[in-house]
């Protein structure tokens, strides 16, 4: 598998920025697709514009696989609809993340539910992996779900992150 703590780690805090960062969206905004790039030179965000989600998510993942040939690690947040066992959409934050070694990148999900519905973010659930598309049942997730949360402690938002929980 070739998952590594640190890239785990990388996933929670871009995670977490991701929640903070669509934590007060209004209605018909989504999330600007964001990664953070380990390199040689350090850590970078990038923040993937256009004129729709489609378009930014296609040209995020396009220049993300580019820099596997001269990156360390990157993890990548966007915003998702996921529809579930009755067909309903649900709000999702998806955090792909890949580091030198893996074969296949790991994927985060977070639900939760968007500002504008009653002027209160929240997230819903528990964090979720998905490892070469097939989502793990908690149980074997929990130790790579606790990495994950590590990351996430170390954003400068987790306060809020808590109360977004609660």
């Amino acid at each position: 598998m070739g998952i590594t703590e640190s890239v785990l780690i990388l996933a929670g805090y871009v995670l977490a920025h991701s929640a903070y960062s669509i934590s007060d969206v209004p209605k018909g905004e989504l999330l600007c697709p964001l990664a953070i790039i380990e390199s040689s030179d350090g850590q970078r965000l990038i923040r993937f514009e256009a004129d729709t989600q489609e378009e930014a998510i296609a040209n995020a993942k396009e220049e993300l696989e580019k820099l596997k040939s001269t990156s360390v690690a990157w993890a990548f947040g966007r915003e998702s609809i996921i529809r579930d066992d009755n067909g309903n959409p649900r709000d999702f934050i998806t955090v792909s993340a890949w580091s030198e070694g893996m074969e296949v990148e790991v994927y985060m999900l977070q639900q939760f539910k968007p500002y504008h519905i009653d002027k209160e973010f929240k997230l819903i659930g528990e964090i979720q992996i998905a490892i070469d598309g097939q989502l793990l049942e908690q149980s074997q997730a929990k130790k790579l779900i606790e990495i994950v949360n590590s990351g996430v402690e170390q954003h400068p938002q987790f306060i809020a992150w808590q109360k977004w929980r609660s």
